[in-house]
C-alpha cells in the first residue's frame, strides 16, 4: 500500500530508494527511436501508384495534344490554258474537319483524367502524412513510456519489494503489505512490456505505410 511504501521509504531513506531493481529483468537498449526520414515518404506503396496514374495521365494528354493535330494535305500543280498557252501555278489544302473535333473530345478527356489523378495524389499525400505523423506520436509515446518505466518505475518498485521482502522477515510488514508489492511490481512489469508491444506494433505500421521490409527497431 502507499503507507507501507511510505514506512519503508523512511525505514530506508528516501535516497536508498532510487536504487537498482532487486533481481534480474532483462531490459534491452535504450536508445530513441529514430524517425523516418522525410525522404522515404515516395517509397510509400500508395503514393507510388497515385504518382503513376498521374504519369500516365500526363502521356495520354501529350498522345491526345499530338493526335489532334489534323492531317493536312497540301496539293500542288500547273495548269496551261489551251488557247493562250498561258501557265499557272495551282495549291489545294485539305483539312478533315471531322477527325478534328474527334480528336478535341479524347484531348478534353484526357485533361479531365489528369486533373482527377493530381488531386488524387494530393489527397494521397495528405492521407500519407496525417497517417505516418499518427503513427510517430504512438510509437515515440510508447517508446517514452517503456523507458520511464525501465529506468524510474521498476527500479524502484524492484527495491520496494526487495525492503518489503525484508522488513516481513523481520516482523515490520505484514503479509499482504509484501503481497502489494509483489502485485505492484508485476503491474509495473506488465505495463512496461505493454509499452514495448506498443512500440513495436507502432514501428511495424511505419514499416508498412512506407512500403520497406521490417527492421527490428531499439525498444527501451
Amino acid at each position: 500500500s502507499a503507507a507501507a511504501r511510505r514506512q519503508l521509504a523512511s525505514f530506508w531513506g528516501a535516497a536508498d530508494i532510487g536504487g537498482g531493481l532487486a533481481g534480474p529483468v532483462a531490459l534491452p537498449s535504450a536508445a530513441g527511436p529514430e524517425a523516418p526520414a522525410e525522404a522515404h515518404a515516395d517509397d510509400s506503396p500508395a503514393l507510388r501508384q497515385a504518382q503513376a496514374r498521374v504519369r500516365e495521365g500526363e502521356a495520354a494528354v501529350r498522345a491526345a495534344e499530338a493526335g489532334r493535330r489534323p492531317d493536312i494535305t497540301v496539293s500542288a500543280g500547273m495548269k496551261r490554258e489551251a488557247d493562250t498557252r498561258d501557265e499557272s501555278l495551282l495549291f489545294g489544302v485539305s483539312v478533315p474537319l471531322p477527325l478534328f473535333d474527334r480528336q478535341q473530345g479524347a484531348l478534353r478527356a484526357a485533361r479531365a483524367e489528369l486533373v482527377a489523378a493530381q488531386a488524387g495524389l494530393a489527397l494521397a499525400r495528405q492521407q500519407f502524412g496525417q497517417a505516418q505523423d499518427a503513427l510517430l506520436l504512438q510509437r515515440d509515446t510508447a517508446w517514452r513510456e517503456a523507458a520511464q518505466l525501465r529506468d524510474e518505475v521498476l527500479p524502484v518498485a524492484g527495491r520496494v519489494l526487495a525492503g518489503v521482502r525484508e522488513g516481513y522477515r523481520a516482523g515490520k510488514f505484514s503479509l499482504l503489505e509484501l503481497l502489494d508489492a509483489q502485485r505492484s511490481l508485476m503491474s509495473d512489469r506488465e505495463a512496461y512490456l505493454a509499452a514495448r508491444q506498443s512500440f513495436h506494433q507502432s514501428d511495424a505500421a511505419l514499416d508498412e505505410l512506407l512500403g520497406r521490409a521490417a527492421v527490428a527497431g531499439d525498444a527501451p
